[in-house]
């Protein structure tokens, strides 16, 4: 669906380029982000002209509907954005040859601003006559889902499960490759709860929903008893997607589903493929890690299906954990902060905040992949590691350059200097799940991970995942620091 999505955006956003601008070089950005992101509400008739900012590191253009009109329709880098509207009314002939204006019934837009990796967007909803029909379903992209706020409105959503938490109201995760969104409860063909095992999902599956948003206890954004809709089977599903083994080797096996020719090829060496088995509950795949005697390290096993002419592929995640040798450093999570230590800043276990590159004095923090052993993560350096130092009103938060993160204005990116005049006090507090909400106190937004994009911004309402903190314990070699900030290689776990 993705690419789908994204395709249909494209086409029609380079299509008001080159009308635009015949002449113009095309060096469409790798990200974009805007002032406004939520829902507009504007009425009728006679609506205000709307402006909001956008923020880009290359060129992007807009995409808007018929009854919007948006000035500028492309530029580059920051930028102003304004758009108008036109009334929400038709002309409209009865038998007898009359002419009168008439109001529609409610509608939706949506306002687009593309860049190279896809496009960011709100919807603008314009009120209309309540005794006719509305567009109140939209058709939307997980990714951009994430970004609505809660409320009523209805989104059509597709997206291949990646697991499936209760097999009895149907709780599962839904991933179009924009973003992951959680199904708390889904409805059978009927409207029927607890009734999710005769609509035949598993994973791998493509399935599509209706529903609306709604976040729960701040954090996680659901859809609740999602109405069913359609959905395709895969020709192959598995019944793991990662597996986690010691350094001393082990022999494992994962459940498999699957309906047509099968190949199975792990992409490293230390892990073997040593065949299929099955008994009464199914069918297994069979592996063999060898020992580790070197470094920490990770592997992809893919396994394909063909039947016919299709062809599905399925993945599974294989990370070995370092011989032990006493190297490297050590961070353990925690929910309490000591000032003056060093952290790391991580989403999900694995994702962790990488430093703003030394030549840039602003950015979104990018990401590098580490994984969560059991609460604890080594990783080779200290480039990418935050000291949290006391102040009044919170935290300032390091680089390992020295620089300070800080924000201003009204981007959801950060800016860093070695001595910033204001915006860099940050109130942490940690949420029952042992995830910190990191909070700016100039601009009263938080620090987030955002799963579209892969990085880490601040944002004033529940956009991604909020973050756990690991705390230094332990130092080996690789001390980190230098002038050039670069992005750490991480170790992966021991625990399965």
């Amino acid at each position: 669906m993705k690419k789908i999505f994204n395709a249909i955006l494209s086409i029609a956003a380079l299509t008001v380029l080159f009308a635009s601008c015949e002449d113009k070089d095309i060096n469409l950005g790798s990200r974009v982000s805007l002032t406004q992101t939520e829902e507009l509400q504007i009425p009728a008739e006679g609506a205000d002209a709307f402006t909001f900012g956008v923020e880009s590191d290359g060129d992007w253009v807009v995409v808007v509907p018929s009854w919007i009109k948006a000035t500028p329709r492309y530029g580059s880098g920051n930028g102003v954005i304004t758009i108008t509207f036109e009334d929400n009314f038709s002309m409209v002939t009865d038998d007898d040859g009359n002419v009168s204006r008439q109001m529609n019934g409610l509608r939706h837009g949506t306002v687009s601003v593309e860049c190279a990796s896809g496009a960011t967007s709100f919807v603008v909803c314009q009120a209309g006559d309540p005794n006719k029909a509305s567009d109140e379903v939209i058709a939307i992209s997980i990714g951009d889902f994430l970004q609505k706020p809660d409320g009523p409105q209805q989104y059509l959503i597709t997206g291949n499960v990646t697991s499936i938490k209760n097999t009895t109201y149907g709780n599962l995760y839904l991933n179009d490759g924009t973003g992951e969104v959680y199904v708390y409860g889904m409805l059978d063909r009927d409207g029927n709860t607890k009734n999710f095992g005769s609509l035949d999902i598993g994973v791998g599956d493509l399935v599509t929903v209706q529903g609306s948003k709604t976040t729960y206890a701040g954090t996680t954004i659901e859809i609740v008893n999602a109405q069913y809709i359609s959905h395709v089977k895969s020709l192959v599903s598995l019944a793991e997607t990662e597996v986690k083994i010691p350094a001393e080797g082990a022999e494992f096996t994962v459940g498999v589903k699957y309906t047509g020719d099968i190949k199975v090829e792990p992409d490293a060496q230390w892990v073997a493929f040593t065949g299929l088995s099955s008994d009464a509950d199914g069918n297994y795949l069979n592996f063999k890690a060898y020992a580790n005697e070197e470094a920490a390290r990770t592997a992809t096993v893919t396994v394909t299906v063909t039947s016919g002419e299709k062809t599905a592929t399925a993945t599974l995640k294989v990370s070995q954990a370092a011989a032990s040798s006493g190297s490297g450093n050590v961070f353990k999570k925690v929910t309490t902060i000591t000032s003056g230590k060093k952290y790391l800043i991580v989403a999900n276990g694995t994702a962790a905040a990488s430093a703003i590159a030394a030549e840039k004095t602003y950015g979104y923090l990018q990401l590098t992949e580490v994984v969560d052993n059991n609460g604890t993560i080594t990783v080779d350096n200290l480039d990418n590691a935050f000291t949290f130092e006391s102040t009044t009103g919170g935290y300032t938060i390091k680089q390992a350059d020295d620089r300070y993160l800080y924000q201003s204005g009204t981007f959801n990116s950060f800016n860093v200097n070695a001595a910033p005049t204001e915006g860099q006090v940050w109130a942490v507090t940690f949420n029952a799940d042992g995830t910190a909400k990191i909070l700016n106190t100039s601009v009263n937004k938080y620090m987030q991970y955002d799963s579209q994009y892969k990085s880490y911004g601040s944002y004033d309402s529940a956009k991604g995942v909020m973050p756990a903190l690991y705390e230094l314990s332990g130092e080996g070699g690789g001390g980190g620091g230098d002038a050039g900030v670069k992005k750490v290689t991480a170790a992966p776990s021991t625990a399965k």
